[in-house]
Formats: C-alpha cells, sequence, structure tokens
C-alpha cells in the first residue's frame, strides 16, 4: 500500500497530468484536423484510404503530439539565448513583431483594394450590365469584378486573340428573376447563353455586400459561369456542343474552385460522393444532365464533374484540358483531340476515374456496413 506521503504527492501531480492529457488531446485533435482536410483536398480517396499511407500519418501525429504536450518542462540554462538580450533589443523586437502584425494585413487590404478598383474598370470596357433594381452599387460591383478576375484570368493564359464584343450579364437578386429571364430549369441559380455569331449572355445572382472592415468572400458563380464563356473562344466561337456536355462543366467546375478560399466547397463535394451509393458513381460512361433532374441528382452531377476535371489536370496537366478545347475549336473532333492529348479514350478516362474513385478500401468497407445495417 502506499504510505501518506507518496500519496499525496501523487494527488498533487493529478492535475497537472490532466492539463498535459488534455493538451495532448486538443494539439492531437487540431493537428489531425489540419492534416486531415490537407490530405482528403489532396490526395484522392483510392490512394489516401489505403492502410499503407493512413498508419504511418496516424502513427506520426499521436508521436509528435505526445513528445510536445507530454515531455517535461526543460530547465533554463545560463546560456538561454533569449537571456542574454538586453531589455533595448527585447523592446526592438517587440515592436517590428507589432508592426508586422498590423502592416501585413493593412498591405494586403491595400493591394486586394488597386486590385479591384483595376479589374472594374476594366470591366467597364468588358460588360453591359442590366441589373435588378433591388440590387445595391456594391453588389453590383463585386459581381463585375468576380467576372473580370476569371475572363482576365483565362483570357490571358488560353485564348490568343480575344473575340471583340460586348458580354451581356444580367444581375438579380431572386432566383424567380432568373427563371422569367431566361430559359433555364427550376434547379438552374445561374446560367449563360451562348449563341455562335452573338454575344455571350450571362445570368448571374449579385455577389454579397462587402463587410464593414474587409471584403466579403466570393461566391463561385461568377467564375464558373465566365469559364464557360473563355472555353467558348477558345473554340474559337464555335458552338458549345462540340465538346461533351460533362467535359465542359468539369473544365468550369475545375477552375472555379481552385484556390485557398474555396477549400470548404472542395471538401464538402468530396465528402459528399464518399456517401453515394456506388451505383451513382460507377458508370461506364459519364452522366447528363437533364432539365427535369432533382436537385439532388444535379448536385451529384456538379460534384462528379468537378472531381473528374480535378482527376484530369492532375494526371495529364490542367494546361492541357485547354488544348483539348483549342484543338476542337481548330477542327479537331473532341474524342480525336482528348485521346491526342491525354493518350487515352474519352470513356476510358472516365472509367478509370470512377473505379479508382470508388474502389478505395474505406469506401467499399463504408457501403458494405451500410448495406448490413
Amino acid at each position: 500500500m502506499l504510505d501518506r506521503v507518496t500519496l499525496v504527492r501523487c494527488l498533487k501531480r493529478l492535475p497537472r497530468l490532466i492539463g498535459r492529457l488534455m493538451l495532448f488531446v486538443l494539439f492531437l485533435g487540431t493537428l489531425g484536423l489540419v492534416v486531415g482536410v490537407a490530405l482528403v483536398d489532396q490526395i484522392r480517396p483510392a490512394i489516401l484510404f489505403r492502410p499503407y499511407i493512413l498508419s504511418p500519418i496516424i502513427a506520426a501525429l499521436i508521436a509528435l503530439s505526445a513528445y510536445i504536450t507530454l515531455k517535461g518542462k526543460a530547465k533554463k540554462t545560463k546560456s538561454d539565448w533569449l537571456s542574454r538580450w538586453s531589455k533595448k533589443r527585447k523592446r526592438i523586437a517587440i515592436v517590428i513583431i507589432a508592426v508586422l502584425l498590423v502592416g501585413l494585413p493593412l498591405a494586403t487590404t491595400g493591394t486586394r483594394y488597386l486590385s479591384d478598383e483595376r479589374l472594374l474598370e476594366q470591366a467597364s470596357t468588358q460588360f453591359q450590365v442590366e441589373a435588378s433594381s433591388l440590387a445595391s452599387q456594391g453588389q453590383i460591383e463585386n459581381t463585375l469584378i468576380e467576372l473580370e478576375r476569371q475572363l482576365t484570368k483565362l483570357r490571358s493564359s488560353y485564348v490568343d486573340e480575344p473575340p471583340d464584343y460586348i458580354i451581356v450579364v444580367r444581375m438579380f437578386t431572386d432566383v424567380s428573376e432568373l427563371q422569367g429571364g431566361a430559359s433555364t430549369p427550376d434547379w438552374a441559380d445561374a446560367s449563360v447563353q451562348i449563341t455562335p455569331g452573338q454575344s455571350p449572355l450571362i445570368y448571374i445572382p449579385v455577389e454579397p455586400e462587402n463587410q464593414r472592415f474587409g471584403r466579403t468572400a466570393p461566391t463561385q458563380r461568377p467564375a464558373h459561369e465566365m469559364t464557360h464563356v473563355v472555353t467558348y473562344e477558345a473554340l474559337n466561337c464555335q458552338s458549345m456542343t462540340l465538346i461533351p456536355r460533362f467535359f465542359h462543366e468539369a473544365l468550369a467546375q475545375y477552375e472555379s474552385l481552385k484556390g485557398m478560399p474555396n477549400l470548404v466547397s472542395r471538401l464538402c463535394i468530396r465528402v459528399s460522393l464518399l456517401s453515394l451509393e456506388p451505383s451513382l458513381v460507377l458508370r461506364d460512361e459519364p452522366p447528363e444532365l437533364y432539365v427535369e433532374m432533382t436537385q439532388e441528382d444535379v448536385d451529384v452531377f456538379y460534384a462528379l464533374s468537378y472531381e473528374f476535371g480535378r482527376y484530369l489536370a492532375h494526371e495529364y496537366g490542367e494546361g492541357r484540358l485547354w488544348t483539348i478545347v483549342q484543338l476542337v475549336g481548330d477542327g479537331m473532333e473532341f474524342h480525336d483531340a482528348f485521346a491526342s492529348v491525354t493518350g487515352r479514350q474519352y470513356l476510358d478516362a472516365y472509367k478509370e476515374f470512377s473505379q479508382d474513385w470508388l474502389y478505395a478500401p474505406v469506401i467499399v468497407k463504408y457501403h458494405q456496413w451500410q448495406e448490413q445495417r
């Protein structure tokens, strides 16, 4: 049995031990969340969910968390570099850190403001705006900025000679205005009408108003619809029916969901596909998009199109997707253009994508568990 002295000593150490364990759990959870988000976003499930990939990562996270949070506190020595600093040097370091903490956000905000002003000025020569009377000036300007941002970025990379036309943009604040102004299905919340020989016509909801202390994060819609317009230009302004609907939606989804601001949207798409029945994803050919589809089917279509676009971009390079479009614009048939650029047939590439996605062991076990229930 423990004597009284030992028992008292253990009780005194108990709060510190509990604190370290709580810190370990908190640190492990935070680190695991950050690493997990990065891995799920960047690595395909068929690769990520294999035991020889996940097991070392989990073991490394646990070991690192245990080392940092549970190790004994190091004793300070006279050779500690910080203890040798004079008070003046410490004050200077504090001032530098404070200036950086305040100055960097201000510099970033100022740079973003100047960039937005330049894009807004360019947009005045690119677009003809027809906005709802309910839309505020700030909402209209934010929408034009995001449209011009995507147009400038894609044209500079993939269109040698942009056509000389004015893009008509009709902005609305309520989806009923879209339904009344364009022949679109009930599930659509934005649309682009492209007719060879005419200026593109974009129907789009306005972007959110800016917050008091900063710019509101943009939605995906302006970049998505503008990608369709640039795809039309890369086709040398020929009919969009020259390429499959699923392919140019995959291109629009991929181009509009790149970047850190869209991380949450990408994760939602990936998680939604992981929870689907295999029969909805495992197909011999890409799905089609119909006017009478349900909202759930439409969500599956766009989620699959994004993941397929990302799969092609990672396997063959994102620039090659646009090369396919350009070859079709120069007169080559789509399937021939796809094969010449990727070395694979279009349908074979989709089969590989769907099988690679669904045959991840964790996904298969998840659906088997669902069937047993």
